[in-house]
C-alpha cells in the first residue's frame, strides 16, 4: 500500500471514531520541523536567535507546551494568554514576552519575574514606571510610520527620558509589521530597527539586550495555495539569509551581540492543522456544483477569507468532476467559502480533508451557529497521539449567561 493510501486509511478510521463529526488534526511532527528548521536557519548565521510563538495565532495549550519543550518563548498579548502560558503550559516567566495593548497587572508580574514586556503607548509605559520597584528593564515597541501601534520615532526621546528619570532601563526594542510578508518588507524593517537600536544605545550609553522583529513570515504550504499569493513565497532560509545576515553584520565588531527574537505564528502553525469534515449536501447551480460541509470557513481561519484552501476527497480521492465545485460552510452567510473552484467530484457523505487551517482558526471561531470543533494530535501518518481539545457543546455558549436572574442551563 502506498504512503498516501496509508494516510487516507488512517483518516477514514478517525472519521468513523468521531461519528463523522468534524475535527482539527494537529500534526505534531510537522510543527516540530517548522520550529526547528526556522530556528536552525537563523542560528546558522546569527546564533543568538530565539523563537517566540505567537499565542494569538492558535492558543491551544498543547501547542504552547510543545514550543516550551523545544526551548521557545511564549508571545502573549493579554492576561488570558498570559494565564494560558503560565498556568496551563507552565512556562517560566523568563520565557514569556508580553506585547499587549492594554495596561494589565500581568505586565508587572512578568517584568518582576524576569520576563519581557514591550510597552507600546505612554499609558502602558507610565503604568509600568509607576507600579514597579527597583531597576526594572522594559522593552519599547517601535511603530511603523503608518501604524496605530507602538511609538513613532519622534516620540522616542521623551520615552527614553521618562524611563531614565524613573531610574529604570531599556531592555530592548520590538516591532511587528503587518501587511506584506515579502523579503523586501523584512529587509526594510530590519534596517530601520538596527538604526533605531544604534541611536538608542548612543543616547543611553549601554547596549540593548534584544531586538525583537515580531512575526508575519510566510510558512510552508501546498503548491495550490502558494500560487494564489501572486509573488515568490520566501523560504525560512531566504528570511534567514536576509535578516540574520543584516543583524550579524551590524554587531560583528561588538563584544556582546543582542538576542534576535522572532515571533512567528502563521509560519509555524498554519500548515500543521487540517480539518477532517464531511459533505452534507451537493446542489447544482448553473455551470457549477455547490457542496456544503459540516464545518465553516470560520473554522478554517482568516486565510479562507481571501484564498481557496486545498481540499482532498478522502472517501473517493480519484473522482474527477465535469464541472467545478464550490465548497461552502454550514453558516447562513453567502460568503462562507472554503474553496471556490474545487476540480474533483463530491457527493453527500464524502469525507474531505481541508489543508492549512492552523492559523487564526481555533482561536477565533467562537460559538457562531455551531460550537467550535475539537482537536486531535496526529503524526505524519495520521496516527492519533492524543486529544488536545474536546468538541464544543451548546451549553458552553450560554453557561455564563443569565435569563430572568437565573443562570442558563442546557
Amino acid at each position: 500500500m502506498e504512503y498516501r493510501e496509508l494516510q487516507f486509511a488512517q483518516l477514514k478510521k478517525i472519521a468513523e471514531s468521531t461519528g463523522r463529526n468534524p475535527v482539527y488534526l494537529f500534526n505534531a511532527d510537522r510543527f516540530i520541523r517548522n520550529f526547528t528548521d526556522l530556528q536552525n536557519e537563523f542560528r546558522k548565521i546569527y546564533p543568538n536567535t530565539r523563537i517566540a510563538y505567537s499565542y494569538k495565532t492558535n492558543f491551544i495549550p498543547e501547542i504552547g507546551k510543545l514550543v516550551d519543550n523545544l526551548g521557545g518563548y511564549a508571545e502573549v498579548v493579554s492576561s488570558m494568554e498570559y494565564e494560558i502560558a503560565g498556568e496551563a503550559v507552565l512556562c517560566d516567566s523568563e520565557r514569556i514576552i508580553y506585547n499587549g495593548l492594554l495596561p494589565e497587572e500581568c505586565m508587572l508580574a512578568n517584568l518582576e519575574l524576569g520576563g519581557k514586556v514591550n510597552v507600546e503607548s505612554m499609558e502602558c509605559l507610565n503604568y509600568v514606571l509607576e507600579n514597579t520597584s527597583g531597576e526594572v528593564k522594559t522593552g519599547i515597541r517601535i511603530g511603523a510610520p503608518d501604524s496605530r501601534f507602538g511609538f513613532q520615532e519622534s516620540e522616542l526621546f521623551d520615552v527614553l527620558a521618562r524611563i531614565v528619570a524613573a531610574k529604570k532601563k531599556v531592555a530592548g526594542i520590538h516591532c511587528h509589521v503587518g501587511g506584506s510578508r515579502s523579503l523586501e518588507t523584512w529587509k526594510k524593517k530590519t534596517q530601520r530597527m538596527l538604526r533605531i537600536a544604534k541611536d538608542i544605545e548612543n543616547i543611553l550609553r549601554y547596549p540593548l539586550e534584544y531586538i525583537d522583529l515580531g512575526g508575519h513570515l510566510y510558512g510552508r504550504m501546498d503548491d495550490d495555495l502558494r500560487k494564489q499569493f501572486g509573488e515568490d513565497v520566501p523560504t525560512f532560509q531566504d528570511y534567514a539569509e536576509t535578516v540574520a545576515t543584516m543583524v550579524r553584520d551590524a554587531y560583528k565588531d561588538r563584544g556582546s551581540m543582542p538576542q534576535l527574537i522572532l515571533e512567528p505564528g502563521t509560519a509555524l502553525v498554519a500548515d500543521t492543522v487540517d480539518i477532517l469534515a464531511t459533505v452534507q449536501n451537493v446542489k447544482n447551480r448553473k455551470e457549477k456544483k455547490v457542496a456544503t460541509l459540516n464545518v465553516s470557513s470560520y473554522d478554517c481561519g482568516m486565510v479562507a477569507d481571501y484564498k481557496d484552501l486545498t481540499v482532498e476527497n478522502i472517501t473517493d480521492p480519484d473522482q474527477k468532476g465535469n464541472v467545478p465545485t464550490v465548497i461552502c460552510g454550514y453558516t447562513c452567510m453567502e460568503e462562507d467559502y472554503i474553496s471556490r473552484n474545487y476540480p474533483g467530484a463530491l457527493k453527500t457523505g464524502d469525507n474531505v480533508l481541508i489543508r492549512n487551517c492552523g492559523a487564526y482558526s481555533a482561536s477565533m471561531k467562537g460559538d457562531f451557529i455551531f460550537p467550535p470543533i475539537g482537536m486531535l494530535m496526529v503524526n505524519d501518518n495520521y496516527e492519533v497521539l492524543g486529544l488536545m481539545k474536546e468538541h464544543g457543546r451548546s451549553r458552553d455558549a450560554v453557561e455564563r449567561c443569565v435569563v430572568g436572574g437565573k443562570r442558563c442551563v442546557i
